[in-house]
């Protein structure tokens, strides 16, 4: 047994902790920022975005979402997400 797997903790033959590595680092990342956002310049916090965005999709891969289950799934949330904007 290497250090990034746990026994039993299997999806299809594959360890899931790569998933939960992804879903660590995502809320790693929006703890740091929630803590202390005024300590980070603008390009910090849009290379923090990229970040997520890019472990976001890593963890959709180790969810083993189809590409199409993938899409369905994030319009779903895009479309119950706000931004405290107003409405067009």
């Amino acid at each position: 047994m290497t250090s990034d797997t746990l026994p039993g903790r299997h999806i299809e033959d594959v360890p899931y902790t790569g998933l939960l590595e992804r879903l660590n680092r995502i809320a790693a990342v929006a703890h740091v920022v929630s803590e202390a956002p005024d300590d980070f310049e603008r390009e910090d916090l849009l290379n923090m975005i990229v970040q997520l965005g890019e472990v976001a999709t890593e963890a959709v891969v180790f969810a083993g979402a189809t590409q199409s289950e993938a899409v369905e799934s994030f319009k779903g949330v895009m479309a119950g997400l706000s931004f405290g904007r107003a409405d067009q």
